[in-house]
């Protein structure tokens, strides 16, 4: 690893604290052919790097791009399991044709080309309602670790091979009794289809849950209506008519991902709080990071700090890890 703080000084030259000879230091002058050279850039490395691991208590996961959802197990890191929750909003059209045909109710995700894992296995998606208002907190942001409860029995699920780089979307099949229900909604126009608040009372909000066997965690984009829960309808005239009504990610509503840890038996099992951390020296001189988790990598430049205690007046030119 190269170690080394390049310290941009200003006349009058100050003697270089260095473990290394005056000679071994490059030699670099500025302006030497139009007037008498009045800079110098010294090499300072007389410091020592500590490294430790630590954990970020919690981490702003609100409006992502994409939706996460999935479980896998890490040598490093143990189990990891991500859901992903949303709110939907009213539909995009409300116009239902007489003699319409209830066929089924879906709900379609757009990939977002991101996966972590073992793509290569079955992986299974759960669709659950939320049990509970989901409610921004006081400073509007929801974190990583924010857990809103939901019905334990799945409004749909779909078993598929993932193939996030070769197709668009995948369609899981919700519950035919919600379909109906959003089918008489239609019917009925009630003030759920135009105000999203009140929508909002009949269907809380949507969670994403991976099975248990699952081996990976994929994304889903949340931009564009990529997300949408799809009624599907026909009636017949002179002919069999397919119509769609969809219900839209509320994308002015709440939207974040959900991470859960066991990290039993780990090298980073003992780290609870951001008030402590783990030194490479007790984990076989590693360090690591885990996006979501807020497991973080800490860099101490131990003696650096000597460097601003020199009496001539200096710039910071460039630093190098």
């Amino acid at each position: 690893m190269d170690r080394r703080i390049l310290l941009f000084l200003i006349i009058p030259l100050i003697a270089v604290f260095s473990c290394s000879d005056e000679s071994d230091l490059p030699s670099v002058t500025i302006g030497d052919n139009f007037i008498k050279p009045q800079t110098s850039i010294a090499l300072i490395d007389t410091f020592s790097l500590k490294l430790s691991t630590m954990l970020i208590d919690s981490i702003a996961t609100s409006n992502p791009a994409n939706l996460l959802v999935g479980k896998y197990t890490d040598e490093f890191f143990g189990k990891t399991d991500v859901r992903g929750y949303f709110q939907l909003t009213v539909p995009t059209s409300t116009e239902l044709e007489e003699k319409s045909v209830f066929d089924s109710l879906t709900l379609v995700l757009r990939y977002a080309k991101f996966s972590y894992g073992d793509t290569l296995k079955p992986q299974t998606i759960h669709v659950h309602r939320v049990s509970q208002d989901i409610e921004n907190p006081d400073d509007s942001y929801m974190y990583n670790t924010t857990k809103i409860p939901y019905d334990p029995n799945p409004i749909g699920s779909l078993t598929f091979i993932p193939k996030p780089n070769f197709k668009d979307s995948i369609e899981i099949r919700l519950d035919d009794k919600l379909g109906q229900d959003f089918m008489k909604m239609l019917e009925d126009r009630p003030e759920e289809l135009t105000d999203n608040e009140k929508f909002l009372k009949y269907i809380k909000g949507i969670v994403l849950v991976g099975g248990e066997g699952n081996t990976s965690v994929l994304g889903f984009q949340t931009a564009d209506t990529s997300v949408n829960v799809v009624l599907h309808t026909h009636y017949v005239k002179e002919e069999k008519v397919e119509v769609r009504h969809k219900w839209p990610l509320y994308a002015s509503g709440i939207f974040y991902n959900n991470f859960n840890f066991d990290r039993t038996g780990t090298l980073v099992e003992n780290l609870k709080t951001q008030s402590e951390d783990i030194s490479s020296k007790n984990m076989g001189d590693k360090a690591f990071i885990q996006s979501g988790a807020g497991i973080v990598a800490r860099l101490d430049f131990t003696g650096l700090e000597k460097v601003m205690e020199m009496g001539s007046r200096g710039f910071f030119y460039k630093a190098e890890l």
